[in-house]
């Protein structure tokens, strides 16, 4: 086979493989749980008509339940939890089935200003049992993130190298095991937190960055998206079998160059 014609065989196989890759969304086949009947920032509101359609637009589903009909049998086949700013409150049975579900595998993704001022002993019964203590008052954020390798700064979404706060409270820096500090407060208490367990978990003290207009302020869209993606577990790298085809592919061209020339 003339050089010519091999490269041009090699590109219709590159095109086939990566043509999976490419169609489908950073959240493609993810399913999303949302919590409806709470406080605020449950992906049926108004105003989080961005941050919803951002995921849906990468592929995600988002079936919601209302919080007090909330049980086992609704996180069937869901990879995300995702919980906002909770007012009424869980009960310890729907508290134990959510670590339950991060402990099997399942991916939560938690936001709720932390301030006593605002609800927060409610939406903390769900970081209290994950051992994280939320704490008051508002704060200013610090301008660039604790754990700059972190995935949800550097992600499928993109890299966030900004924050812009809304409404922060923050977390104590006593933390469990498997937790990593995403981003802090200028007083060096965590904002952003992530679990890395069985299963995943991100927590936010901030219940509204992701609401409109707050989410188009500084990266927030990107943080909001890769959140999304590492507790669902995303992986949007190529598939080894389309690697191993690139490498089979890239090493015919050079013998094929090499013949030729």
């Amino acid at each position: 086979m003339s050089f010519k014609r091999f490269a041009a065989a090699a590109a219709v196989a590159l095109s086939a493989a990566w043509a999976p890759v490419q169609a489908a969304g950073i959240l493609n086949g993810v399913d999303i749980l949302n919590i409806t009947g709470i406080a605020e920032s449950s992906l049926a509101d108004g105003n989080m008509t961005t941050a919803r359609n951002q995921l849906l637009s990468e592929g995600a589903t988002i079936t919601d339940v209302a919080i007090g009909s909330f049980q086992a049998s609704d996180l069937a086949g869901i990879d995300i939890l995702y919980v906002g700013l909770v007012f009424n409150g869980f009960t310890p049975a729907q508290i134990a089935l959510i670590n339950g579900y991060v402990a099997g595998g399942g991916g939560l993704v938690a936001v709720g200003t932390e301030r006593a001022c605002c609800f927060g002993p409610q939406w903390e019964q769900i970081a209290n049992s994950f051992g994280l203590t939320g704490l008051g008052g508002d704060r200013a954020v610090k301008p660039n993130p604790t754990n700059p390798s972190s995935p949800i700064v550097n992600g499928p979404f993109g890299i966030a190298t900004t924050y812009t706060p809304a409404a922060t409270g923050a977390f104590s820096t006593t933390l469990p095991a498997g937790t990593d500090i995403v981003w802090e407060g200028v007083d060096n208490n965590p904002v952003i937190l992530t679990l890395d367990v069985t299963g995943r978990a991100f927590f936010f003290a901030d219940t509204n960055f992701m609401e409109d207009p707050f989410i188009g302020g500084g990266h927030n869209a990107i943080i909001w998206g890769n959140a999304f993606a590492f507790t669902g577990q995303v992986n949007p790298a190529p598939e080894p079998a389309t690697l191993a085809l690139l490498g089979l592919t890239l090493a015919g061209l050079a013998a094929a160059r090499r013949r030729r020339a």
